[in-house]
């Protein structure tokens, strides 16, 4: 079986080329749950660089 070979990604240069989703889900300290859905533009995403 042979791996396929993975294109690099071209670099984001503006907002709005690439959107990051990910559901997180906590509890609070009386038990209640909750979920939220963070969306991120990694186009202009900030780093502590």
């Amino acid at each position: 079986m042979k791996l396929r070979e993975i294109a690099a990604r071209p670099a984001l240069t503006a907002a709005n080329q690439e959107w990051a989703l990910d559901f997180v889900h906590d509890a609070q300290e009386s038990g209640r749950k909750f979920r939220a859905l963070s969306v991120v533009d990694r186009g202009i995403r900030k780093t502590g660089d």
